[in-house]
């Protein structure tokens, strides 16, 4: 990924060219899971209180006042946001949909479901390619490996936890050092920002910052388990920071954590919309 010599960044370029020309099939599954009922309507309203997106209980999709773009990405996840190819109403339309399948439904049946859904009412055909941006890798601070102050490795087993889970159980979730949620996470803040993470892996981490000024954060550190991770940090986005503001997040990630977002680049999967058309209303 670095160019060593220019002979190497020859060799990269062919090797990205080929990679982002390589279709990779993506649709709705074959004589898969269906909804039982599907609502679609285009939403004129000039005032607009409150806009959402989401599953609910009983097996209910729902998106209110919004594009219909979140729901291609929930149905379609990639590593990034765009939808190469997508004409501009997909963004900018806003609509109201609610699809029920009246039973609880797992997260890969409903992207299943979607899938099927926005073929049948939207004409949609897609796929995915592999291309090269620019993104920021999450790696070791130090050259002794030393992490900081706000990170400890966790022995909690969290699939023996979440099984316990399934099976019933109501064991109080056990303690995580920082005082973060069992095997999972909690975001707090809107300008100051807290993360707190109970044994997570560090790839868990990367893919809470989102996008960091434009670029999604890939892990690179090379550590394996999982941590309790506490992070705060300030949006320097934010017009009206307050004055005694924590740090941004370059630097939070290195004191507190012992690691460091350093610019790269890497191959990342984005989706291509090749057909889609506006769905008849209901």
């Amino acid at each position: 990924m670095r160019r060593v010599e220019f002979v190497a960044f020859l060799l990269g370029a062919a090797v990205f060219t080929a990679s982002a020309q390589e279709r990779i099939p993506a649709g709705p599954p074959q004589n898969g899971p269906t909804f039982d009922a599907v609502s679609i309507k285009r939403n004129t309203s000039e005032v607009v209180t409150r806009r959402s997106v989401g599953e609910q209980p009983g097996g209910v999709f729902m998106l209110s006042a919004m594009a219909i773009a979140p729901v291609i990405r929930t149905a379609y996840p990639a590593d990034v946001s765009d939808l190469i190819g997508a004409p501009d109403w997909v963004l900018r339309e806003i609509y109201d949909l609610t699809a029920k399948a009246n039973r609880d439904v797992p997260r890969d049946e409903m992207q299943g479901m979607l899938r099927t859904m926005l073929a049948e009412r939207f004409k949609l055909a897609v796929h995915y390619e592999m291309q090269e941006r620019p993104v920021y890798a999450l790696v070791l601070a130090r050259s002794d490996g030393r992490l900081g102050p706000n990170i400890k490795r966790s022995d909690l087993d969290c699939d023996a936890i979440q099984a316990a889970r399934r099976a019933g159980s109501k064991d109080p979730a056990p303690a995580t050092s920082n005082g973060a949620p069992a095997c999972g996470m909690s975001m707090t803040g809107a300008v100051g920002m807290e993360v707190m993470m109970g044994a997570q892996p560090l790839s868990r981490l990367a893919s809470s910052f989102g996008s960091v000024g434009g670029r999604i954060v890939v892990d690179k550190t090379g550590l394996k388990g999982n941590y309790d991770m506490t992070l705060r940090y300030i949006d320097r986005s934010s017009p009206n920071p307050p004055p005694d503001e924590p740090p941004n997040v370059f630097t939070a990630v290195e004191e507190q954590l012992g690691l460091k977002l350093q610019p790269d680049r890497a191959m990342l999967k984005v989706l291509v919309i090749d057909r889609i058309e506006r769905p008849t209303e209901n």
